[in-house]
């Protein structure tokens, strides 16, 4: 994956898997922090993290070779793939939550 280094203005914390904000591609996120920059003599502060962006036609391939990577695998994380070619909110957020189960699977 191409990660590149992102600076955002948001108000909330960017969240890590974000598969809402668009329809065709899903946003990881990485190494998420609160900075502070200077302009100008005047203070404020961003959000710097690594980003990927991933088509929404890819995942299913990629989250499927990940939980097959992973001996013990992530209940509900290949059902959740398999209802992404429909891309309806219940399967996006189903997506979500399998992405955030395998996440926390891969990083024990």
């Amino acid at each position: 994956m191409d990660w590149k280094h992102v600076e955002g203005t948001q108000t909330e914390k960017p969240i890590e898997f974000d598969a809402t904000t668009s329809k065709s591609t899903i946003y990881i996120r990485q190494n998420i922090e609160r900075v502070e920059k200077e302009q100008d003599g005047q203070t404020y502060e961003v959000w710097e993290y690594d980003e990927t962006q991933v088509p929404m036609s890819d995942f299913a391939a990629i989250a499927s070779a990940l939980v097959s990577s992973n001996k013990t695998g992530v209940a509900g994380a290949e059902d959740a793939v398999c209802e992404l070619s429909e891309n309806t909110d219940e399967s996006i957020a189903a997506l979500e939550q399998a992405i955030c189960d395998l996440s926390e699977e891969i990083n024990k």
